[in-house]
């Protein structure tokens, strides 16, 4: 998710299943960045820390994303 919508290394660790808030029909799909804290071992909080709540498109590049995101939401669980 960070090549396909720009997202930095903490709004990754810390995304939840709630945060994608729409999927749009060609792949793409909408996610809510709040800050959240769930990964307090991460030491640089300065650079990997949410910079500004957003909504952020992710784009679905060939068909990768479904995948990657189901990948992601069962290794957090």
């Amino acid at each position: 998710m960070q090549f396909m919508g720009g997202l930095r290394n903490g709004e990754v660790v810390n995304i939840i299943r709630t945060q994608a808030t729409r999927r749009i029909k060609n792949g793409d799909f909408i996610l809510d960045i709040k800050t959240r804290n769930f990964r307090t071992d991460i030491k640089d909080h300065a650079s990997s820390a949410v910079k500004r709540e957003r909504t952020q498109e992710i784009f679905n590049v060939k068909g990768w994303m479904s995948v990657l995101f189901e990948d992601h939401l069962i290794v957090t669980l």
